[in-house]
């Protein structure tokens, strides 16, 4: 009985965060953004090139756009269909202007 005692006084001397997630907030807005690139009529041609030649069973790396960053994705083409302004990679959509480069690895 006497350990609940000292556990329930050792609690009010806790750290209390009176801001709760307000911390996490500010190392969120901290994290660096990328600008989107615009590509040359040059790049745009060479991707679209690239995207042609994609066959299924390719295994490809995209660099997109996406949650103001760039990431990278390989992707392992089971469904591949383009239409104007988008790209289905089996079932992720990527839009056509938030692409920077694919890379077709095999």
């Amino acid at each position: 009985m006497q350990n609940d005692d000292r556990l329930d006084r050792a609690k009010q001397f806790m750290p209390f965060d009176a801001l709760k997630g307000f911390r996490e907030a500010l190392l969120e807005k901290e994290k660096i953004m990328d600008s989107k690139v615009l590509l040359s009529e040059e790049q745009f041609n060479y991707l679209n090139d690239v995207i042609l030649s994609i066959d299924i069973g390719s295994t490809i790396l995209v660099t997109f756009y996406s949650n103001n960053k760039y990431i990278d994705k390989i992707f392992t083409i089971k469904k591949l269909s383009i239409d104007k302004n988008k790209i289905v990679l089996n079932d992720y959509k990527i839009l056509l202007s938030d692409i920077k480069n694919i890379k077709i690895i095999n």
